[in-house]
């Protein structure tokens, strides 16, 4: 069921002008809940998904950083290896259900609030399908060592990696239809005010992946094959979106949801940088 409502007083869910405008989108508020949002992505995705599962099999984890899990798997069948490397995915994908089924049953919320439901679902979707999609041929990560040792091998990565397309184009559909609320009816602004929604956060967000994963005790190989990957490989639709947003639907004008200055999301995704670069990239425990 999708019944919890959320609330912060003080944020307007909407202007009170009629006319939408590019400055009432505050950047660095967009870029703080992208921080937040990226930063959560990666700990579901590395901390309960694969760490989740290693636990359930009785593996013992060895190391979490922001780019992989490190643990001792004596004793576990190649099955129990497979689950562990697709739940990371798998946690992704459960997470971005969950925010875009508040997202659709939660309103009003705050300005700020729907708008992190919003990026928080479709980044959790887009990494979902970007690592099935993008790494079921590559060599290495979680889902070419899912294939490995399967009979027919070459079938289950084309497989793999059509559901990993399926997800990702059904995210960027669904990403189109719902950030519609945000633009406005002013055609010669919708774009404007996509772009700031869109290509900040993927920016914003990237940027602070890539950069914890400079920190991790593996060596560089990962930030490109993973840090970089998952983020702005994986999330590189988002980046995309502004080019399918097309003419507001017909119907009377509405004011769109504008995104305020708060100090509040600026002073979390501080929070948020400083423990995904300085705790948990170096690795946990030490």
């Amino acid at each position: 069921m999708c019944e919890p409502r959320d609330s912060t007083p003080g944020e307007p869910v909407v202007s009170a002008a009629h006319e939408p405008s590019a400055r009432a989108i505050d950047l660095p508020t967009i870029a703080a809940i992208a921080i937040v949002a990226y930063v959560t992505t990666v700990f579901l995705h590395e901390a309960v998904g694969h760490g989740g599962a290693a636990i359930l099999v009785g593996a013992r984890i060895v190391q979490l950083t922001t780019v992989d899990l490190r643990y001792e798997g004596e004793g576990l069948t190649s099955w129990d290896h497979r689950m562990i490397a697709a739940a990371g995915s798998v946690a992704n994908l459960l997470a971005g259900v969950a925010a875009l089924c508040l997202l659709r049953g939660a309103q009003p919320a705050s300005a700020t609030i729907r708008y992190f439901r919003w990026l928080f679902g479709h980044v959790n979707l887009f990494t979902a399908g970007g690592y099935p999609m993008a790494l079921a041929f590559s060599g290495f990560g979680d889902w070419d060592a899912l294939t490995r040792g399967l009979p027919h091998r070459t079938a289950w990565r084309v497989g793999v990696t059509l559901l990993g397309a399926v997800i990702s184009f059904a995210t960027l559909a669904h990403a189109v239809r719902s950030l519609d609320p945000f633009l406005g009816r002013s055609e010669p602004l919708r774009w404007r005010r996509a772009l700031a929604l869109t290509l900040v956060s993927y920016l914003a967000g990237g940027t602070i992946n890539t950069v914890a994963g400079l920190f991790n005790p593996q060596g560089m190989h990962l930030v490109a094959l993973s840090a970089m990957a998952s983020t702005f490989g994986g999330t590189a639709f988002l980046a995309w979106l502004p080019k399918f947003v097309d003419s507001p639907r017909a119907g009377p004008p509405e004011p769109p949801v504008n995104l305020l200055r708060s100090p509040r999301w600026i002073a979390a995704a501080l929070i948020a940088i400083a423990i995904d670069v300085f705790v948990v990239a170096p690795g946990v425990p030490r």
